[in-house]
């Protein structure tokens, strides 16, 4: 028992340099967003997003975790990019 406590202890330390990487993440994603929306480009890079996932596409854990990543930080660019430039709901921003 004591061993599995060890463990979870190295995992709960992981996670939350896991949380704290995120939560950067999400502030450079803003800071993308900004300059998206004043150089008027789009959410969706497709080569940028592929060349992310190229050196993981053998490996089912990481592809998910990672796709899940990248589709939330589009949603994310896109709340941005209408609070950045007061795009309504039902405005197009280029995907």
């Amino acid at each position: 028992m004591k061993k599995i406590l060890s463990l979870r202890k190295k995992i709960d330390y992981i996670d939350q340099k896991i949380k704290a990487l995120l939560i950067k993440r999400l502030e450079l994603v803003d800071e993308i967003a900004r300059f998206k929306a004043k150089e008027c480009l789009p959410v969706f890079i497709k080569r940028v997003e592929k060349s992310k996932l190229k050196d993981i596409w053998n490996n089912k854990f990481l592809l998910e975790i990672f796709k899940s990543i990248l589709k939330e930080s589009k949603k994310h660019q896109i709340l941005s990019i209408r609070r950045f430039t007061k795009h309504k709901k039902n405005d197009k921003i280029i995907l």
